[in-house]
């Protein structure tokens, strides 16, 4: 049995946004590694009375950065979950069209084999 266009193009658009979501989750992990690492930073900054404006503005960007991945990685599972429900409607929808058709095409069938019989009369007997 071949896979439609339609179903090809389903599955490549959901795994691709399933791939882009798997990395910028990964990347919100290694971002959050950072976010960690500068909030440590800054408390031995702050103890030590020393706050440097670098480490503010790493962990302002660090933020900033995580928060922009964290919208993106929204944005990618709404359109993987938006993605499958389509993908799963269609095939439904497919799925009845198929069951449809079959029960048409017997209908059709017993229609042609009743015809034929209507056609030949009763069956002559010999005598």
């Amino acid at each position: 049995m071949r896979i439609g266009l339609g179903k090809r193009v389903y599955f490549a658009v959901t795994l691709s946004l399933a791939v882009i979501a798997v990395l910028l989750a990964v990347l919100a992990v290694v971002q959050s590694e950072q976010i960690k690492e500068t909030l440590n930073k800054l408390d031995e900054s702050e103890e030590s009375g020393l706050i440097s404006t670098n480490t503010s503005e790493t962990l302002s960007s660090t933020i900033c950065t995580l928060k922009n991945i964290n919208r993106a990685l929204w944005l990618a599972s709404l359109c993987v979950g938006a993605t499958a429900s389509v993908s799963g409607g269609t095939t439904l929808f497919l799925h009845m069209a198929e069951r449809r058709a079959k029960s048409i095409k017997k209908r059709s069938i017993t229609s042609i084999y009743s015809y034929e019989s209507l056609k030949m009369g009763p069956p002559k007997m010999n005598n």
